[in-house]
């Protein structure tokens, strides 16, 4: 696991990607937005779901987009949004007289994940000089907290899960994003994390 000075060096830089992600997400609703402060934690692959169904509502719709990132920094994004915050998130973002299909709701979610994941992450690599590619965001939609499909995740023996809260209180539209890496990755970010600690001395 990572050393206490490795974990505050991460927290940090994580502070700095989140607050670029916030600033753009700000710019995109034109409204105030928030993020909580990231947790950061190593967690076996069985645990996962599990974890997942402790944020989120077990009555409504979930939304959930994941976008795989590969390079020298590797993993994915997980962003769920639950069907009270899509709605607001879509009459906030498209025009009242607009009509609003299902397509709109597809593209509000994708965009949102988008902003947050591409800015978030593309931060995280460019100061600790690692290469990331993005992948083509998916969408899906459950109405049950069954996350069991998530096949991407099969691969991992387990997590390190960056996880915060987005929020837009006036506009009633909360978000968590969860970024994942591979435990196998960590000497890569421990290696990455050194240099950094190196630098600062």
């Amino acid at each position: 696991m990572l050393t206490p000075l490795q974990q505050e060096i991460l927290q940090e830089l994580v502070n700095i990607a989140f607050g670029s992600a916030t600033a753009s997400m700000a710019e995109l609703m034109e409204a105030f937005a928030t993020l909580s402060v990231p947790s950061i934690h190593l967690l076996p692959i069985e645990q996962f779901n599990e974890h997942l169904r402790t944020i989120v509502s077990d009555t409504q719709q979930i939304y959930l987009s994941q976008q795989v990132f590969t390079g020298s920094m590797k993993g994915e994004t997980i962003f769920i949004l639950e069907a009270e915050s899509v709605n607001n998130l879509v009459r906030h973002l498209y025009p009242i007289e607009e009509h609003l299909t299902d397509e709109h709701v597809k593209d509000a979610v994708l965009e949102v994940n988008n902003i947050l994941s591409v800015t978030t992450i593309g931060k995280l690599s460019e100061i600790m000089k690692m290469q990331t590619n993005f992948m083509v965001p998916t969408l899906r939609i459950l109405t049950d907290r069954e996350f069991t499909d998530l096949r991407e995740l099969a691969e991992y023996d387990a997590v390190i899960i960056i996880e915060t809260v987005m929020r837009f209180e006036r506009e009633q539209v909360s978000g968590h994003l969860l970024i994942l890496t591979a435990s196998a990755m960590m000497q890569e970010l421990q290696h990455a994390l050194d240099q950094i600690a190196e630098e600062m001395m």
